[in-house]
């Protein structure tokens, strides 16, 4: 029997289950070349970071400092 790549991401969800699975925010319509909006988008990411209780670090964002 062959499985998809789907049904062998929530096997592993299922056996390293406690971990969660990945969360993403996603941004409609924000122009990316206002420095204003990435400093924002950044400031959430960061804030996010903070909440040890409900999200693990690390919190990554394409448009943070690398």
């Amino acid at each position: 029997m062959e499985y998809s790549d789907t049904y062998d991401y929530f096997e592993t969800l299922y056996i390293y289950g406690e971990a969660g699975p990945p969360a993403y925010i996603v941004f409609k319509d924000v122009n990316y070349t206002d420095t204003e909006n990435l400093n924002t988008m950044n400031e959430i990411a960061s804030s996010l970071a903070t909440l040890n209780d409900t999200v693990l670090a690390p919190v990554y964002s394409w448009v943070g400092v690398f």
